[in-house]
């Protein structure tokens, strides 16, 4: 066997476990028993994710919110068995009205690129979802089985922009190069600018914006090469996502390898071996019989029971699937092969020479038993599991939690890389952009005007006057900050935030962390009283009580564990107040006994034996058992994601891109002598304050609308979409995924999907006139703050 059939018998095992489907021909379960062992361990009762530092206590209604609405509980299984075969994933949010919409992204559904420092520079994320296409000229739709027909959505996403193409076929990461592809029909979606309604023009060429071919008039497909999508504005200012691997090597060097892609062969082998052992006992399993006698006395002729074929038979007709009753019985018959063959209760006229009796061959060996099961074991050994079923090895309840630790040690690990490196990185990311409309939102309600910042390119090369302006403006922006600080301390103080306020107030440190919600083996009462043992006596050796509790709670933050500690600790006062009472007796005893040295004086009047500083440590004692509270952390964003500019957000609005981001600079591929186009504004990467501009300087394009002005369908959803015009025979679909039925001849290529002329109004993605496009109509309902004027 070469190593292209290793690859796609593995990849068929691989793809019956994550897509949990049975019509595949798998016969070992090593791979689908690991990921429930994983699952099961990496999920345990549940997860649940809370802020380190919450001292409103909206970060944790925030975050459970966002679990909530995106049902990740339920994901988190699937999500789980793709990450451990994919090796790799990548999770990524969008702001959608009041909320975000968080995806997770399988291996082969996105691509992601980085800079010199290892952070995203951009994303391009592929998936599908289903649409109900209500147009009556389609004859023959290409539905699913849930009446859907499938689009796919392509997006690109950068700091500043987003580029997304929604298409009828399939898209495919190998047409981003710009090479020839023959495809089919396709289309880009067209975003309109008003809530509920997107406005698409359908044109039908030889060419789509998106790149992707129709028919010509002869019929036959069109060489294409990719088109210009539509680019919303990325209002974030960050790239929303996160990429996870579950396998990074001693360099530092994140691979994507799976969970089982070194054991390919190993379970490969282990697959033949159960195939095997499963045809001996089909073949075998039945007993033989075995006799001297001919076959007529023993065996019940099966030519008896003739059958006679039906009406329809006779006439040539026939079920699908299902052979014709002219060749054989309507509803089977018995089969020798299977053993179903009759044999007589009682055999007569036997002769004393005559030998009747069943043959049972062995089947399976006891050593290819043995064999198989020790090679099961050292398979799952190796991906730091334990095999389930040679489990014997364990006889008391505790042998059992201590062998299973293995496992619970591996799957911390594997949960550590998805939760902590992942889904909390993308809820701080939440929480910063939260934090970041409270500040923005919170100025206007206070009636303070943020100043603009100023574009060099807006002053037509004149650098004095960009000098002064820029001078004013940091003037101004430090005025604002400070006076902005004060508000938002006295507001605090006072605890009313002002009417049209939104987001989070900032609080301190964002990070974000995850324990599990109970434990695989529950611990029974004794456990937990033996845990409590432990705390009293760490309590009575000294050991603070939030220390002390980490015994008994070991799930529980140092904040929860102090508000748990609010309660009246009466056994620790009553033992603190006999200890106090001890040390004034003693200093009692010691003023009633004369100084051994100087009968004259007492012997309290020693300095060597005050005992005063212990009364002071007793008091301090027990205040501080009495008045447990947390502790607040400061804010750092060194290991948040770099956001744009103000400077650079106002270009992302116009269409320009960013200036103020780094320019990477590697010879070989960054020098401006290695490209044709490199330094010409507009191209390139050119200089750090003339990249992305137009020829005319500082003529700017249409303003981009910002990506929460459109929601996106989640994956492997059917969207149903009304028929509106079905009275006036117009079949005019909404979203861009369905189109108008005038003026459609059949026959045309994809007359469900829109198509846009990039010409048709003379400006490339830009939606037609009369459709108020601009920033204002954009902002549905998703909370932006109004830019200061």
């Amino acid at each position: 066997m070469n190593n292209q059939q290793v690859t796609n018998q593995f990849e068929q095992i691989l793809q019956a476990a994550k897509e949990r489907r049975g019509d595949l021909s798998v016969d070992s379960m090593i791979v689908s028993s690991h990921l429930a062992q994983m699952r099961t361990f990496m999920l345990r009762r549940g997860v649940e994710f809370y802020s380190d530092q919450d001292t409103y206590g909206a970060r944790k209604d925030f975050v459970a919110e966002i679990f909530e609405s995106n049902m990740l509980d339920m994901k988190l299984d699937s999500i789980i068995d793709y990450f451990l075969c994919d090796g790799q994933g990548l999770f990524y949010f969008r702001p959608q009205e009041e909320s975000y919409q968080l995806l997770y992204f399988p291996k082969d559904s996105y691509r992601a690129y980085r800079d010199q420092n290892g952070d995203l520079e951009s994303v391009v994320l592929i998936y599908s979802f289903n649409v109900r296409q209500p147009n009556a000229v389609d004859a023959f739709p290409q539905h699913d089985k849930r009446g859907g027909k499938k689009k796919y959505i392509k997006l690109k996403v950068y700091k500043d922009r987003i580029e997304q193409t929604v298409s009828s076929e399939k898209i495919e990461f190998e047409n981003e190069m710009g090479t020839p592809t023959m495809v089919q029909p396709g289309a880009t979606e067209v975003l309109q600018n008003s809530l509920g309604f997107i406005p698409a023009v359908e044109v039908f060429n030889f060419m789509d914006c998106t790149g992707e071919a129709f028919e010509n008039e002869m019929g036959t497909p069109t060489m294409v090469q990719p088109g210009a999508t539509e680019v919303l504005q990325n209002s974030l200012g960050f790239i929303p996502a996160v990429e996870v691997f579950n396998f990074m090597d001693c360099t530092g060097e994140a691979a994507g390898n799976g969970e089982f892609n070194w054991l390919a062969h190993q379970i490969l082998y282990h697959d033949e071996l159960v195939r095997n052992i499963r045809k001996n006992l089909k073949f075998f399993g039945n007993p033989t019989l075995v006799s001297s006698r001919p076959k007529h006395d023993l065996i019940e002729a099966g030519e008896e029971n003739t059958f006679r074929p039906t009406i329809s038979s006779q006439a040539g007709f026939a079920a699908l699937g299902q052979p014709s009753s002219r060749v054989s019985q309507p509803f089977g018959g018995a089969s020798p092969i299977d053993g179903q063959i009759k044999v007589p209760r009682v055999i007569a006229n036997l002769e004393p020479t005559d030998r009747v009796s069943y043959m049972t061959p062995d089947s399976v060996s006891g050593d290819q038993s043995m064999y198989v099961k020790q090679y099961r074991s050292e398979i799952r050994l190796a991906l730091g599991g334990v095999d389930d079923i040679d489990i014997n090895t364990a006889q008391t309840a505790y042998e059992i939690k201590t062998l299973y630790g293995r496992v619970a040690a591996t799957a911390e690990k594997k949960a550590k890389a998805l939760f902590s490196y992942g889904l909390c990185k993308i809820f701080a990311m939440m929480i910063k952009h939260e934090e970041y409309l409270f500040v923005e939102s919170i100025g206007p309600a206070l009636g303070l005007i943020k100043p603009m910042p100023v574009l060099q390119e807006d002053f037509q090369g004149d650098e004095a006057e960009f000098a002064a302006a820029d001078e004013n403006y940091k003037t101004l922006k430090a005025r604002y900050d400070y006076d902005l600080q004060q508000a938002i301390s006295v507001t605090l103080e006072t605890g009313e935030i002002p009417p049209g306020t939104i987001g989070l107030i900032p609080d301190g440190n964002r990070k974000i962390d995850w324990r599990w919600t109970g434990e695989v083996f529950e611990d029974s009462t004794e456990d937990i009283l033996n845990s409590s043992i432990v705390v009293r006596n760490l309590q009575e050796l000294g050991v603070d009580s939030i220390e002390a509790l980490k015994y008994l709670f070991p799930g529980k933050t140092e904040e929860e564990r102090a508000a748990m500690l609010s309660g009246y600790p009466f056994r620790m006062v009553k033992e603190t107040q006999q200890s106090l009472s001890q040390f004034i007796g003693l200093l009692g005893q010691l003023y009633q006994l004369p100084h051994p040295q100087t009968p004259d004086i007492p012997l309290a009047a020693d300095p060597n034996l005050d005992i005063t500083g212990f009364l002071y440590r007793s008091l301090e004692f027990l205040r501080k058992e009495l008045s447990y509270s947390g502790r607040y952390k400061p804010s750092n964003d060194a290991a948040g994601p770099s956001t744009l500019s103000d400077a650079d957000r106002i270009r992302a609005a116009r269409g320009s891109a960013p200036a103020d981001e780094p320019v990477p600079n590697l010879p070989g591929l960054t020098d401006p002598s290695a490209g044709g186009n490199a330094g010409i504004p507009g191209a390139g990467p050119g200089p750090a304050g003339f990249r992305g501009q137009s020829m005319a300087n500082g003529v700017s394009g249409a303003e981009r609308r910002p990506e929460y002005s459109s929601s996106l369908p989640i994956p492997g959803t059917t969207i149903g979409l009304p028929d509106r015009n079905a009275a006036t025979g117009s079949y005019t679909g909404s979203v861009g995924f369905g189109a108008s039925s005038s003026g459609s001849q059949p026959g045309n290529p994809d007359i469900q999907s829109p198509s846009f002329n990039p010409n048709l109004f003379g400006k490339p993605n830009v939606p037609s006139p009369g459709t108020n496009a601009g920033p204002g109509a954009a902002r549905n309902k998703r909370r932006v703050p109004q830019p200061g004027k």
